[in-house]
């Protein structure tokens, strides 16, 4: 091995143990408990009414009824329409030959829920996995050359439904509106997940996919000293430092295949001649 590979390794090594500690500080951060705090309020919808929500409005991102947004001190817009899902109703009656006997029986009913963007009031907790920071151009050319060897396809996306990127197997998905070192380290989150074959890895739950691709990605920002979210991201998924640090064998390669592209690069500026 030689001496330049053992000092990236060892900065790789560095960096990880830095943000499995800054990822348990994230825990417990009061920002982010008010967070997970305030989604913990919503209900969890069926599979039949996630599906009854997406096609009466595709948009939507939290929804609950007019009570529970009261309760959160926002209210539904004047002339909003509710979006309809049913509720279950269960009933219970005795049978006549036995008092202690009971039939239960369960039934529907239409309610009514409403999107966040149908209502108005006091802010809502969020915390946010951008840093709206600035990055180098070059940096990001070099990333998107280094994808182009890989075979895989990079395409601009308007809406995502909500989300920042999206890895599909040999395409990325970016959004459009992303720049400096958010879209870095979103675009490097994403080739993370197409280098480790998480469309194929089905035995990984999304819960390490997105360790994996997160962790890769703030090694590399930091290597370049570019801002990265990582710990808020990674709490946000319930990630805690034991588990960032345990993935580190699985995702070295992938950091250094990266790395080291890059770096050749930079210090090989004809090289970052991109295709449209």
């Amino acid at each position: 091995m030689s001496e330049k590979t053992k000092q990236l390794q060892s900065r790789i090594n560095r960096f990880v143990e830095e943000l499995a500690a800054s990822t348990d500080q994230s825990r417990s951060s009061p920002k982010l408990l008010e967070y997970l705090s305030f989604c913990a309020s919503f209900y969890q919808y069926s599979y039949h009414n996630t599906m009854l929500i997406f096609t009466q409005c595709p948009e939507a991102t939290r929804v609950a009824g007019y009570q529970k947004w009261k309760s959160l001190g926002r209210q539904v817009k004047k002339g909003e329409k509710g979006i309809a899902i049913l509720a279950p109703m269960v009933f219970k009656k005795h049978q006549e030959a036995d008092e202690e006997d009971i039939e239960t029986t369960l039934s529907f009913r239409v309610v009514h829920v409403f999107d966040v963007s149908q209502t108005e009031g006091d802010e809502l907790p969020e915390v946010s996995c951008l840093s709206n920071q600035t990055c180098p151009e070059d940096f990001i050319l070099s990333l998107m050359e280094f994808a182009a060897e890989k075979n895989i396809q990079i395409q601009e996306a308007s809406d995502l439904g909500g989300a920042y990127g999206r890895s599909k197997g040999g395409l990325i998905e970016l959004h459009s509106d992303l720049v400096g070192a958010d879209r870095f380290s979103i675009l490097t989150h994403e080739i993370a997940h197409e280098l480790l074959d998480h469309k194929n890895r089905k035995e990984v739950d999304r819960k390490h996919r997105e360790i994996e691709a997160e962790t890769v990605a703030h090694v590399v920002c930091r290597h370049f000293n570019i801002p990265s979210t990582a710990p808020d991201y990674l709490a946000i998924y319930g990630a805690d430092g034991k588990e960032v640090k345990e993935r580190l064998e699985i995702i070295v390669s992938t950091i250094q295949q990266i790395i080291s592209s890059m770096e050749s690069r930079q210090n090989n500026p004809s090289k970052q001649a991109i295709n449209g």
